[in-house]
């Protein structure tokens, strides 16, 4: 049940894995930077909407749970930015006097009116990941953020704004009174301070995860984030407020004042991320460390049984006799597991087949393969340090290929190799510093659990 139980987990989980995947590290703290279009998508009843260009950056954390999964979160900061025209924009509205004699329709002309909108939010992500087998990997990774709002604005270019007044029991116009907040104003630039609303977004990320050294990686590729909430807390303020004395025209910004009745950010860009990698490989807890004990011409390692009689025994001496048998039987398995991890060396200079004595090396770690048969096996081909990287890489997994081979042509289940890979020179046992030490590198290790 513990077997078919780890199968089936590593089938759901992306099959079977390469030295190279086992080589992940299980956390990943990252610094990300990323731009292109990060802008505030919205609808105008009147003027052109034009989107900005922003980005984010912050810093990561992702747990894999699996070499090809994980799951991250982190924190970033991101700018969305957008921006509105109108040109020679007319409106009017009526306004309630203390008498109807006082009352009066307000209509104002708007030149050449401009509003940048900027907003800064801190975004919490959650996004599952996926990432592919091998050395430099395609990653994919889904989930969706929570945007915090730091500071949001609206900064207008200079303008200036035309207003009169029409009175209907005095059946008279007036657009120079000043003092009665009629005529024609001029406006600097200035900054609005908007308030906006949490921010919920779906996000995406697709690119190539780079191995950069034995642990770090770079990555790079593209983000899409797509705000589902408006942004916008109110749209129900008055564009131009009728001053009816000698104070300017009031001014909101056209956010605020029913041109738009919903505001959602948008991103799409490029985004690069270097991780550092911490805490164990998968390899290292895939394999069994334990003392070396070299053990010569071993095939039959199992010792006879411990023989009790069932007569005549006491319930002290049965669970003295049952610990001294499951002492012994850790013991074995502890021997017979160092015999199989002991090294097959002595590969001539880029050769991958198995000489005559190393198959009889293979075969004596077969036999105990089969007193075992829950055990597991990764096969891992190592080269000395002559040839490049990619040359070796070759040879390496070619050696571990043809072990493997061999294996499964002596009857050692497929299913029990769940991995392989070439460490080049990564692990030497010996310095390569002469030919007989690198005869000596020149190996394939099974490594089992």
């Amino acid at each position: 049940m513990k077997k078919i139980l780890k199968i089936a987990i590593g089938l759901l989980l992306a099959g079977s894995v390469s030295a190279q995947d086992l080589d992940q590290p299980r956390n990943e703290i990252g610094i990300s930077a990323a731009g292109g279009l990060s802008t505030l998508q919205y609808d105008l009843s009147a003027g052109k909407h034009k989107n900005g260009f922003g980005g984010q950056a912050g810093v990561s954390y992702t747990f894999f749970f699996s070499p090809n999964w994980g799951i991250g979160t982190g924190a970033e900061i991101a700018l969305y930015q957008a921006k509105t025209k109108l040109l020679n924009f007319t409106d009017s509205y009526n306004v309630l006097g203390a008498t109807v004699a006082d009352n009066y329709t307000y209509s104002f002309v708007i030149n050449e009116y401009s509003e940048a909108l900027q907003a800064f939010y801190i975004n919490i992500p959650l996004m599952l990941q996926y990432q592919t087998n091998g050395k430099h990997k395609f990653f994919a990774a889904l989930g969706g953020k929570i945007g915090f709002p730091i500071q949001a604005s609206a900064e207008t270019g200079d303008y200036s704004v035309s207003t009169q007044g029409y009175f209907p029991a005095e059946g008279r116009t007036y657009d120079d009174l000043p003092q009665f907040g009629f005529g024609t104003y001029n406006y600097a630039g200035k900054k609005t301070d908007l308030d906006f609303n949490l921010n919920l977004m779906a996000s995406a990320e697709l690119g190539v995860k780079w191995k950069i050294g034995s642990r770090n990686a770079l990555y790079t590729g593209i983000y899409a984030d797509y705000g589902f909430n408006n942004l916008q807390k109110t749209n129900d303020k008055t564009f131009v407020q009728s001053a009816q004395s000698a104070e300017n025209p009031q001014m909101s910004p056209m956010v605020e004042a029913q041109f738009t009745d919903k505001i959602t950010p948008l991103a799409v860009g490029l985004k690069i991320r270097f991780a550092f990698g911490t805490g164990k490989n998968f390899q290292k807890q895939a394999r069994i460390v334990e003392e070396v004990v070299v053990v010569e011409d071993v095939v039959e390692i199992l010792p006879p049984p411990v023989v009790v009689a069932e007569e005549n025994i006491t319930a002290a001496e049965a669970a003295r006799l049952a610990t001294q048998k499951a002492a012994q039987e850790e013991a074995t398995r502890k021997q017979a597991t160092n015999n199989i991890q002991q090294p097959i060396e002595n590969y001539a200079l880029s050769a991958t087949e198995l000489t005559a004595t190393q198959k009889q090396e293979l075969d004596k770690k077969i036999v105990i393969l089969q007193q075992y048969p829950e055990m597991e096996a990764f096969i891992y081909g190592h080269t000395c340090n002559i040839g490049s990287n990619a040359i070796n890489e070759k040879i390496g997994l070619q050696r571990a290929e043809n072990a493997k081979a061999y294996m499964i042509s002596k009857g050692i289940a497929e299913s029990r190799i769940i991995g392989i890979g070439s460490k080049r020179d990564t692990e030497p046992l010996v310095p390569n510093t002469s030919e007989e030490n690198r005869r000596k590198n020149r190996r394939v290790e099974i490594i089992v659990q």
